[in-house]
């Protein structure tokens, strides 16, 4: 084989192994091509799993509204009730102070033993009411050098009325930890919450037989077990 022939068949070769190579790429590119769309739609199909997880049905959050909502109201009734309680409380020792006031106006040097007795109390009951009392500077009391509550004497400020008044004004919060702001705030949330239902024309306190008598059961003027209630002649 001639020289020339040589060349020619060596160029006629490289050009079939190019034409190879380039049909490799090109069959890599396409599959590439056809894999991208694929891959595209199983990432989209992951973000619409993990947004419907992340999402909370409306059912849901109206169990937790409502329940949130009642749970609240009924601690804020228990709250409010033990409130009235401590006043009641507070009232009646605010009244028996007073009373000591009066006697200490009549003796502005009293032992605790002789005024727990006109006062007709325990001596103890009278000695918790004094130590407030003290606490507050509405009074002062002198201890014997023995310790004996019955031989504390007791003595009255000048300004122990207008001590008792101020105290008497004092109310506790409903709930301590909370503040004002918050407060405010919770009540512009509430707002959100009764005025739609209110326009709603659901404002009304009977259910939807009737009166509060008719959910209990029936006629007030029977008794617990269906009997009419007797008089006194009865």
């Amino acid at each position: 084989m001639s020289e020339n022939e040589n060349m020619e068949l060596d160029e006629t070769m490289d050009m079939v192994e190019q034409a190879e190579v380039e049909a490799e790429v090109a069959t890599t590119e396409d599959a590439d091509v056809e894999a991208a769309p694929a891959d595209a739609e199983v990432a989209e199909d992951d973000e619409v799993v993990e947004a419907a997880e992340g999402q909370t049905a409306p059912e849901d959050l109206d169990d937790k509204l409502f329940d949130k909502v009642n749970r609240a109201a009924r601690l804020l009734r228990n709250r409010r009730g033990a409130l009235a309680q401590e006043a009641e409380a507070e009232a009646d020792r605010r009244r028996d102070l007073q009373r000591a006031l009066k006697l200490l106006e009549l003796k502005p040097k009293m032992e605790q033993k002789e005024m727990a007795e006109l006062m007709g109390m325990g001596l103890r009951d009278l000695n918790a009411i004094l130590a407030e009392a003290e606490k507050l500077d509405i009074v002062a009391r002198i201890e014997p050098e023995e310790p004996d509550m019955r031989k504390v004497v007791v003595m009255a400020s000048e300004d122990a009325e207008e001590l008792i008044a101020a105290q008497a004004k004092k109310r506790k919060k409903l709930v301590p930890q909370i503040s004002a702001d918050s407060v405010e705030q919770l009540l512009a949330l509430l707002d959100q919450v009764i005025d739609p239902l209110v326009e709603m024309g659901l404002d009304d306190d009977r259910g939807p037989r009737g009166g509060r008598d008719d959910r209990r059961g029936g006629d007030r003027s029977h008794g617990s077990h269906g009997a009419p209630r007797m008089g006194f002649s009865g």
